[in-house]
C-alpha cells in the first residue's frame, strides 16, 4: 500500500498581521521511503537523533511502534523534541503496529499536539 500525505501552503491575497501564518508545518517523517516529500518535509531514520532535533519539526509522522517509545522517552526526559506543536500522525496497521488508549495519552502528554491516526482504512482524528 502506498500512502501520500501532503500539506499545501495556503497564502491569502492579503494577510493581516494579527492573523497566523497559514503555511504548512515543517514535518519530520520517521522512516525511509514512505512518502513523496514536499518542500516542508524531511525523512529521518526511525527514532530520535541530533539531526531531528536540529531540524525542529512542527509536525511528526511515524509508525505507531516508533511513536510509542519516542513519546515515552520524551515524557521520561530521556530525549528532547520540544518543537512538535502542530500535529502528530501515527501510521497504524501491519508492520506499523497499533496504538492503545494508554499510548495515545502518552503521546498527548509528550507533545500536547493533535494526534491523528492513519490506518489502512483511512484517517482517524483523536482528540
Amino acid at each position: 500500500m502506498k500512502v501520500i500525505l501532503q500539506w499545501r501552503t495556503l497564502r491569502p491575497a492579503a494577510q493581516h498581521p494579527e492573523e497566523g501564518d497559514l503555511s504548512a508545518p515543517r514535518t519530520a517523517i520517521l522512516g525511509r521511503g514512505c512518502f513523496p516529500l514536499a518542500d516542508n518535509a524531511r525523512e529521518f531514520s526511525e527514532g530520535w537523533s541530533p539531526e531531528l532535533l536540529a531540524y525542529a519539526p512542527e509536525a511528526l509522522v511515524a509508525p505507531a511502534r516508533t511513536l510509542k517509545w519516542l513519546a515515552a522517552a520524551v515524557c521520561a526526559k530521556k530525549v528532547f523534541l520540544p518543537s512538535v506543536t502542530d500535529r502528530v500522525v501515527a501510521l497504524e496497521g501491519g508492520e506499523y503496529g497499533w496504538l492503545t488508549d494508554e499510548d495515545r495519552e502518552t503521546i498527548r502528554r509528550a507533545w500536547r499536539a493533535p494526534l491523528f491516526e492513519l490506518r489502512h482504512g483511512g484517517l482517524a482524528a483523536s482528540a
